[in-house]
């Protein structure tokens, strides 16, 4: 579980940094000129939300390899750092749609960081039957990924393609919001 966390944990660190910059960004009057540029708000979301992905694979990856508590095997290694890297753009996308201003956002990483670290509980504490309503937060699916891989349940690949979907529609819901509030 403890390993199993660190796919949550890295994308939620970065998420908040990408989070903080579009806050920034907002702030100091940036997202109002990519109205009129060729980039555009969702342009501009892409590149923010592209930027977060790839700062948590490139974080989480290194970060799952060396933590050796427990041997993951590589399919679930890099299956899981995949889908729960997904997480950092989610996480920016929350503080940009949610937070008017950066004072804002640090009040809101103190809930957001409950939210991401909660699914880890639930797959450690709580029976399988009902850790599924966890299900309903996108780290629950990359972090139940691992405990199954590690521990040789087949259905692994199974919770990464609910992590998958869970991720997606969470960016694009999120997304579609915070463009329309930016237009």
């Amino acid at each position: 579980v403890i390993t199993g966390s660190m796919v949550a944990f890295g994308p939620s660190i970065y998420g908040f940094v990408v989070g903080m910059f579009v806050l920034e960004d907002r702030e100091q009057g940036v997202l109002a000129a990519y109205r009129t540029s060729p980039l555009s708000v969702r342009g501009y979301l892409l590149y923010r939300g592209a930027t977060a992905y790839v700062l948590s694979v490139l974080a989480t990856l290194p970060a799952l390899l060396v933590i050796g508590l427990v041997e993951v095997p590589l399919t679930v290694l890099v299956g899981s750092a995949m889908v729960g890297a997904l997480g950092g753009p989610i996480i920016a996308f929350v503080f940009a749609t949610l937070a008017s201003n950066s004072i804002e956002g640090i009040a809101l990483s103190k809930l957001v960081n409950l939210i991401v670290l909660g699914p880890v509980v639930v797959v450690a504490l709580v029976p399988e039957p009902l850790q599924f309503a966890a299900g309903v937060l996108p780290t629950y699916w990359p972090v139940k990924a691992v405990v199954a891989g590690v521990a040789g349940d087949p259905f692994w690949a199974l919770f990464l393609l609910g992590g998958l979907s869970v991720h997606l529609l969470g960016i694009a819901v999120l997304g579609r919001w915070f463009a329309s509030r930016a237009d």
